[in-house]
Formats: structure tokens, sequence, C-alpha cells
């Protein structure tokens, strides 16, 4: 069940998928055993976004709808899922970069929030993953 805020846990899935790729590249995963991880991770994005917990998050405007956004799209490459990695990335300029920063370089929503700094940098380090 859990917080909708508790999305932006789903970062620690990045090293995960990588950690596959990586491995899969020295030495190939079977086959059966990749197409499993693939379908876990398919089935888990369809849960997500239609989830009440993304329809929460997915309208605000501070770090937490940014690394999902960087961990969505990371597992939609993963599991080939080219149309929801298009409109992720379509979406992104206008929902993260020109929502979140303003014309002078603040952060408004991390601004606001009790520890200014670490949300406004863990959001900046969201922001160039996905870039």
């Amino acid at each position: 069940k859990g917080q909708s805020y508790g999305l932006c846990e789903m970062e620690e899935f990045t090293p995960i998928i990588e950690s596959i790729m990586l491995i899969n590249t020295v030495k190939p995963i079977d086959k059966a055993i990749m197409n499993k991880i693939v379908m876990w991770f398919s089935q888990f994005i369809e849960w997500l976004v239609a989830s009440n917990h993304w329809a929460n998050v997915s309208h605000s405007n501070n770090n937490i709808i940014a690394s999902c956004y960087v961990t969505i799209v990371e597992m939609a490459r993963f599991t080939g899922n080219r149309r929801l990695v298009k409109q992720m990335s379509h979406n992104y300029t206008r929902r993260i970069l020109n929502a979140q920063i303003t014309r002078d370089g603040r952060q408004p929503a991390e601004l606001g929030r009790t520890n200014a700094f670490g949300y406004s940098v863990a959001n900046l380090s969201n922001i160039v993953d996905f870039i």
C-alpha cells in the first residue's frame, strides 16, 4: 500500500536494471530467466501507471516526480516499451524542467521544503540522470 511519495524509492531499481544489463553483456543470462525479469518489470510498469499512487504523485512539482520519470524511463527502455519512453520523454521538458525550475534557476517546490538544499540537489541529480 504505502504512500505516493514513496514512489521516489523506485530509483533503487535503476542500479539493479543496469547491473542485469551489464551481467547479461558479460555472461548472457538464461533466456527464460531474462524473460521473467523483463515480464516482472513490464507488469510493474503497467501496475504503476494505472495506480492511485502514480495519479497522486504525477501532479506534484518536486523531486519525487523527477525521480519517477527517470526510473520509469529506465524500466521502459529495459522492457522495450518504446511507447512509454517516447511519451515520458515528450512530456519531460514541460512536466519537469519548465514546471520545476524558474528562469532564474530556482526550484520553488524544493525551496519550500524542510531540507531545501538536499531536495534541490536530489532534484537536479534526477534531472541530469534523465538527460
